[in-house]
């Protein structure tokens, strides 16, 4: 299952996102503008 969750800064997406994941045992966050971060 994938879930797209979508909003302007400071919405409280990876708040949700967190939140979610701590509910569904083997999920993962997968955040773009983490991954820009690491490539810089």
């Amino acid at each position: 299952m994938i879930i797209w969750i979508n909003g302007p800064f400071g919405a409280g997406k990876t708040t949700l996102a967190k939140r979610l994941r701590d509910r569904r045992s083997k999920s993962l966050i997968f955040d773009p503008e983490e991954m820009a971060l690491l490539q810089s």
